[in-house]
């Protein structure tokens, strides 16, 4: 959020904060999250433009930036009740089973089993 508030957030709840969940019930009929820390990587570019404007201009000083805000910001030019967006999203989600948008990781192998590596580390 921001320094005046007294909370904090991750991007997936800042996603559902701003208003993500609420335009996946529109899709879907039922609220969900639309990824994990989406709201990350769009803060970070906002951050990144401040901070080429800052050196730009040559000035300094405590850059504050509400996550949420700036989520609901990047969403803005979208009209979402319209249901064109939307409904290419819905697309590529109902065809990401079949014909995943990109390759899945499989695991190298098994993660040790809790408490495995004590001995070592305590």
């Amino acid at each position: 959020y921001s320094r005046d508030q007294n909370r904090i957030g991750y991007g997936d709840d800042i996603g559902v904060s701003a208003g993500l969940s609420g335009i996946m019930n529109n899709v879907y009929g039922y609220p969900s999250f639309v990824g994990d820390a989406i709201a990350d990587p769009i803060n970070g570019l906002h951050l990144a433009l401040i901070l080429q404007a800052s050196l730009h201009k040559r000035i300094g000083g405590i850059i504050d930036l509400n996550m949420c805000e700036v989520l609901r910001y990047a969403m803005g030019e979208y009209d979402f009740a319209n249901g064109g967006v939307l409904e290419g999203w819905k697309s590529i989600s109902d065809n990401d089973a079949d014909n995943p948008l990109y390759e899945m990781r499989v695991a190298s192998g098994q993660a040790k089993g809790l408490g495995a590596d004590n001995s070592v580390w305590l």
